[in-house]
């Protein structure tokens, strides 16, 4: 491009700034020429009249993109010589040193050049190039793609240099120089492929296909208005009609009793037609009936939803339908038959939005324009809850183990079994496939369905034989081995803190776990013990027995204990939780049930109220010895 400022008054200085496919900037004095790649470009000038005053114009152009040919080699412009050039575009004001047997691009179009070769001699040749990549067009002007009987004329228009054509059923290639008659043998779909070559070498294919011998057949159709009570034909309305398998467009006129006749082929069509300022474009089939009525209002719908997986009916599902102008026309939800009744939608496309389906809604598209319309629409059904629980074959589950979960309407879920050996989701009926990554890295690959009437589905893993401590079940044992069993499960649990990643650190954890209750337990307890002695003695001050003592130690002790234990339990469940997402749930072999027991809730309860109750006697017993002095003020 060249730019050439016309300035009528005094400045400093021009500055010009060019953005997009090209990013240059700088000072334009008399004019500048500079070199673009296609594609969309902003030329923005500054006009400096002073230090303090500029004018600015922005401009915004596309530079656009011609068809390269492939590399044109340099001797191919002149294939007698074989050495360097210097190719002149005088046009362009463009110089090129080739190198042989450099290449150069070329957009499509005739270039006169001038090129010598300084390593042979300083003689100068003119020559026009021509370069041309479009690809030749073809226009099949008949057969038309459907057509009655088995005789038709081949006739095509093209600016290729030569046409061939071949039966996609034979072999045997002809050339096309002008239309000619073609018999089929055989009614139905049949192929051409055409050949094309133009003068410039360039090749294209194209695989034509039509029908023969294909039916006609005479239809007819009446259009309704309801004014009020009564049902009205529109007569005198201009109807224009098309179809793929006819070239030409059938214009018709309604008569008094508002119909046409019409005789095309079978399939398909359009009917485009203006009434009162509204434009209408339906498309029929000669398939829905010989005699077909048009409503332009107040026609009966039955709108029905169906699963897209298991055809059931949708019920409960919420329905907006808008105009095509996106007015919210009606609104309502499906009733136990999966259906919505109404009279008050005029002919026209919708938009029906059903809200609660899928991954949130589904959009679908209508033609209404029929005296009874029933429209079924199958869509994906609402989300709804589904559990996928995990066990090994042996019945034991499987803990915070990665799993990715996805179907064709929910996407991907990555997610893992957690604490409860179970991933809850609200997924739409369907395939479902899942993928389970093991410890040792490698990937299981399964597809389960979710269809109507399952809130469970069950995933069995094989155990691995050489790793049975980290798979083998709590389970109840009776009399003394149950004490013993639940003795160390209750130190199981508490000490699912110290579940870390080595067995060095898990050794280092328990030490510093234990270090700290003992110490702060120590603290807690020396502090209650103080207290309890004092209030113990001002009980016998006042008179108070024994048991009033007791009661009143009890009453703080047991108070704490039952308060530490839920706090114990709840921080217990805490620290289970991180650990097991950070999957440390084995340690010295044995893997450490990641739930809360509220047996061992309660057995928690219990030992800490029997220590309570220790300690008040303990408390109790040493106030009886101490002395009480008793002063009297007179």
């Amino acid at each position: 491009i060249d730019i050439v400022p016309f300035v009528d008054v005094s400045y400093l200085v021009i500055e010009y700034r060019i953005e997009g496919a090209t990013e240059l900037s700088g000072h334009v004095s008399d004019s500048l020429r500079t070199y673009l790649f296609p594609g969309t470009h902003t030329l923005t000038v500054i006009l400096w009249i002073d230090l303090f005053e500029s004018r600015t114009r922005t401009w915004t152009f596309t530079v656009a993109d011609g068809f390269n040919s492939n590399n044109i080699l340099v001797e191919a412009i002149n294939d007698t010589i074989s050495s360097d050039m210097i190719l002149d575009i005088s046009f362009f004001d463009i110089s090129y040193n080739l190198s042989y047997p450099d290449s150069i691009f070329f957009t499509d179009g005739l270039y006169n050049v001038n090129y010598s070769y300084p390593l042979i001699s300083g003689d100068t040749y003119q020559q026009t190039l021509a370069f041309d990549t479009i690809e030749p067009y073809l226009e099949v002007i008949s057969p038309t793609l459907g057509f009655e009987g088995l005789s038709c004329s081949l006739n095509v228009e093209s600016d290729a240099a030569e046409v061939l054509f071949k039966f996609s059923s034979e072999t045997t290639i002809y050339h096309y120089t002008k239309p000619q008659t073609i018999i089929f043998v055989s009614g139905g779909e049949h192929s051409i492929i055409f050949i094309l070559t133009d003068t410039y070498g360039n090749t294209r294919t194209i695989n034509y296909n039509f029908i023969v011998n294909k039916v006609s057949t005479t239809q007819e159709l009446s259009f309704y208005i309801t004014i009020g009570e009564d049902l009205n034909p529109i007569e005198n309305l201009s109807i224009s009609i098309s179809s793929i398998y006819n070239t030409s467009t059938i214009d018709l006129i309604t008569d008094n009793n508002g119909r046409i006749n019409f005789t095309m082929l079978k399939g398909s069509y359009h009917i485009i037609f203006e009434y009162s300022s509204e434009n209408y474009d339906f498309t029929l089939n000669t398939g829905d009936g010989l005699n077909q009525e048009i409503w332009l209002n107040e026609a009966s719908t039955i709108i029905e939803v169906r699963d897209d997986f298991a055809n059931s009916t949708i019920t409960g599902l919420y329905c907006i339908i808008r105009d095509k102008y996106g007015n919210r026309i009606l609104s309502s939800y499906t009733d136990g038959n999966g259906r919505i009744y109404t009279s008050n939608l005029d002919a026209g496309a919708y938009s029906f939005f059903f809200i609660g389906s899928g991954d949130g809604y589904a959009v679908v598209s209508q033609e209404i324009y029929l005296s009874d319309n029933y429209i079924l629409f199958n869509i994906p059904s609402k989300q709804r809850r589904i559990v996928f629980e995990f066990q090994y074959d042996n019945g034991t589950q499987i803990y915070n183990l990665p799993v990715t979960i996805s179907t064709l309407n929910d996407g991907s879920i990555v997610t893992n079994t957690g604490l409860s050996s179970q991933v809850t989701l609200f997924l739409t009926y369907g395939f479902v496939d899942i993928s389970i990554t093991l410890k040792n890295g490698s990937v299981i690959n399964l597809r389960r369905i979710f269809e109507p009437g399952m809130n469970k589905i069950t995933i069995i893993l094989q155990s691995d034989s050489g790793d049975q401590w980290s798979k083998i079940p709590f389970k109840s044992i009776s009399g003394f081995a149950f004490l013993v069993s639940l003795s160390f499960e209750y130190v199981d649990y508490y000490l699912q803190g110290s579940l870390l990643f080595t067995y060095t650190l898990a050794y280092a954890e328990v030490l510093l776990i234990l270090l700290v209750v003992i110490v702060n337990m120590n603290s807690i307890m020396q502090n209650l013990y103080s207290e309890s002695k004092r209030e113990s003695a001002i009980v016998k001050m006042i008179g108070g027995t024994n048991l009033h003592a007791m009661t009143a130690i009890f009453s703080r002790i047991g108070l704490v204990a039952l308060i530490a234990s839920i706090i114990g339990y709840g921080f217990g469940n805490l620290v289970l939780v991180i650990l097991s997402n950070l999957n440390q749930t084995v340690f010295f072999g044995h893997t450490f049930v990641p739930r809360g027991n509220w047996l061992i809730f309660g057995l928690n309860i219990v030992l800490t109220i029997f220590i309570a109750i220790i300690t008040t006697l303990i408390i109790a017993r040493k106030s009886k010895g101490e002395k009480i002095v008793h002063s009297r003020r007179n």
